[in-house]
């Protein structure tokens, strides 16, 4: 029997998906806004040597290095 999809999530959901994993996001809109620019799946994808064997982020991780420009 075929695993079932996950549910959906709006931006505003994922971004509070990041946060709860540890990542400090200070400014909602702009994480949201790149999220809708890049995609969910691909931004996850440069955060994989950021995060802990338990899933979440190592401390002091921002999203704001991508808001600012200078990632």
């Amino acid at each position: 029997m075929p695993k079932p999809l996950k549910p959906y999530k709006s931006y505003d959901e994922l971004v509070d998906l990041f946060r709860n994993h540890g990542m400090v996001i200070e400014d909602h809109e702009c994480a949201r806004r790149e999220l809708e620019r890049i995609s969910y799946y691909r931004l996850t994808g440069y955060t994989f040597p950021f995060l802990e064997p338990d899933g979440k982020f190592k401390r002091g991780f921002s999203f704001q290095k991508r808001c600012g420009g200078s990632l």
